[in-house]
């Protein structure tokens, strides 16, 4: 099936686990961007799962990375589709060492035997989680969950703060403290609000978070869905 998403991409789903090999093999991935534009480009879904304490010295060499770590797992070559960084390097601290890493995995019994075991990497073991469901959350104006935003749809003419709640600057140049901290959908509802926009125990994303979990039961398993009972 061919769906049309809501951010522009289209999305194929295919019936078979033979058919996504097939359609994630480099080859027809090249045929499939082609007939979309040049600058169009094809990946898999994958399943996600959250590294942690990877070392640093990584970055900007996260191919590599991928390949190593599939080299030192067993695991084989290609079954990491992608990551990222949870948090951008543009904000780690200077003193920082090790950072945490969202990769994607082609397969959900790869991802799972991580989650379960861990991973090796330069001789250290490193834990795996898998993430947590989180509610989006419009940066721009700060609404959450099913109020996001699309992406760059925002009808919001100002910027609203996510430490200050205030209308007309960013987040990155409030200069406010603790004690003045708000957070506007929270306050709009009626909630506690003496909180910033990104805090976890923030009364609105709880809300979001228990939904999407209500929608998707699977989102709030430590394990993605396979045909092993255990990960039920």
């Amino acid at each position: 099936t061919v769906t049309r998403l809501p951010k522009g991409g289209v999305q194929l789903e295919v019936n078979s686990r033979e058919g996504a090999k097939w359609m994630r093999t480099e080859e027809i991935q090249k045929a499939l961007a082609g007939l979309f534009g040049e600058k169009a480009t094809v990946s898999g879904r994958g399943y996600k799962v959250e590294v942690r304490h990877v070392p640093m010295t990584w970055l900007h060499c996260e191919q590599e990375l991928y390949r190593t770590l599939e080299g030192e797992n067993n695991m084989q070559a290609g079954v990491i589709m992608d990551g990222r960084w949870r948090r951008a390097p543009l904000y780690w601290n200077p003193s920082q060492k090790l950072a945490h890493m969202t990769i994607a995995v082609m397969e959900a019994t790869t991802d799972n035997r991580i989650i379960e075991k861990g991973l090796r990497l330069e001789g250290a073991c490193i834990g795996a989680t898998k993430p947590e469901p989180e509610p989006q959350r419009c940066y721009w104006c700060q609404m959450v969950g099913r109020n996001a935003c699309e992406v760059k749809r925002c009808k919001s003419a100002n910027p609203v703060c996510g430490s200050c709640a205030s209308i007309g600057h960013e987040t990155r140049v409030c200069k406010v403290g603790p004690e003045e901290y708000r957070y506007v959908s929270c306050g709009e509802s009626g909630q506690p609000d003496k909180h910033v926009a990104s805090d976890r125990t923030c009364p609105e994303w709880m809300q979001q978070r228990r939904e999407m979990v209500e929608r998707q039961p699977e989102l709030g398993f430590q394990l993605y869905p396979t045909q092993e009972q255990d990960t039920w």
